[in-house]
């Protein structure tokens, strides 16, 4: 399954009992539906395991980051952090 626009692609794979949402692009409060319908969609299929994988995010913002983060606890999802979200973390930490 897949959601794309010119700025985020959300795939979603299974196998195996394990659901993969990929997660790549730019991840903002106006694309964060996308990726909470998609973990919505990944928990429906019934897995043992939900994975978020945003590796492959270039730029995340504080809207996106809070949609992302109750989406996976709603969902007891494993979040996979990347490096755009790895630095959001880090700028966050300086400014507290």
């Amino acid at each position: 399954m897949l959601f794309m626009n010119d700025v985020l692609v959300v795939r979603i794979t299974r196998a195996n009992g394990i659901v993969v949402v990929d997660v790549a692009g730019e991840l903002d409060a106006g694309t964060s539906p996308r990726v909470v319908d998609a973990i919505g969609t990944a928990i429906r299929l019934a897995p043992n395991v939900v994975v978020v994988d945003t590796s492959e995010l270039e730029f995340i913002d504080s809207g996106g980051r809070r949609a992302l983060d109750r989406a996976c606890r709603r969902a007891g999802a494993i979040l996979v952090t990347g490096p755009a979200i790895e630095r959001f973390d880090r700028l966050l930490a300086r400014a507290a």
